[in-house]
């Protein structure tokens, strides 16, 4: 399902790649915003029973998420994050953002204790990341190891080009993945790479 979800995501980006341009050039959170859409997405592809911040049941009672639904029989509850970076690139404006906790925000999402009714999958769109720049991969490698989750952007990423305001261009990277059930602790060895992405 993490496959399709992407796609879904994907889709929304493609189609509203002018709203996103102003995001990605301020460096502006969508997180809120994408909800929404990504709500109306799952309806309109056959998802049911389509809840935006449901809480969880079982051991995961009070615990909220962004957006749950059931989908060909199943219950999926999805975690989003639209976490922003820091690298200098034509079209954006240079702000400072904390990536290492938006990193740390995805983490902590995964480790999320497991729902009696529903498959948790985490999502997030990183941004924005210089046209084929492939950095971002030590923060995929990150999230990989503190998870002990392979991911791989041939498996678990798309990437969308968009067109910033001014006409330069930025991209956006979708990533999903389903957390298995059980809970899991860092790889051996896991270390942090030093964030390639603070401001000169």
């Amino acid at each position: 399902m993490d496959v399709r979800l992407r796609s879904w995501i994907t889709s929304i980006a493609q189609r509203r790649s002018g709203l996103l341009a102003i995001a990605l050039q301020q460096r502006a959170k969508f997180e809120h915003w994408l909800k929404f859409e990504l709500a109306e997405t799952a309806i309109s592809n056959g998802a049911t029973a389509v809840e935006i911040e449901p809480a969880g049941t079982g051991e995961g009672a009070g615990i909220r998420g962004d957006v749950s639904f059931t989908y060909e029989g199943n219950r999926y509850h999805v975690e989003l994050k639209t976490p922003n970076t820091n690298w200098g690139m034509p079209g954006v404006w240079q702000l400072t953002r904390p990536i290492t906790k938006n990193i740390a925000d995805i983490v902590a999402d995964g480790r999320k204790p497991p729902l009696a009714d529903a498959e948790r999958i985490v999502a997030f769109a990183l941004f924005p990341i210089p046209p084929s720049d492939n950095r971002w991969h030590r923060y995929l490698d990150r999230v990989s190891q503190e998870l002990a989750i392979p991911l791989a952007e041939a498996k678990n990423a798309s990437r969308v080009d968009v067109t910033l305001p001014d006409g330069h261009h930025a991209e956006l990277v979708i990533v999903t993945f389903t957390v298995p059930g059980l809970h899991h602790s860092p790889l051996p060895g896991a270390r942090h790479a030093s964030d390639p992405d603070s401001p000169p």
